[in-house]
């Protein structure tokens, strides 16, 4: 999936959405793992809730940061590009 955009020289805003979708879902779940590990509930419980409070945050924040840059600027495969030129 992370290929395909660039592979196939689409810089459809739609591929664009669906890598942008993936990336988020694949931190969000990473986070959770790292904050279950590390954190767990019967030992920290309330630094378990804040820790859960940050990660919520920011997976909405990068969600609209990333939304922003797709809508207003280049776009992530574009912008990945330009770095790979540049």
């Amino acid at each position: 999936m992370t290929l395909a955009p660039f592979a196939a020289g689409s810089l459809n805003p739609l591929m664009d959405g669906v890598l942008v979708s993936l990336l988020l879902m694949h931190s969000h779940i990473g986070f959770d793992s790292i904050i279950t590990d590390y954190a767990p509930s019967w030992r920290v419980p309330m630094s378990r809730k804040l820790l859960n409070w940050a990660r919520n945050l920011a997976l909405v924040l990068v969600g609209w940061g990333w939304y922003e840059f797709e809508t207003n600027d280049v776009g992530l495969t574009e912008g990945v590009k330009r770095l790979w030129h540049a």
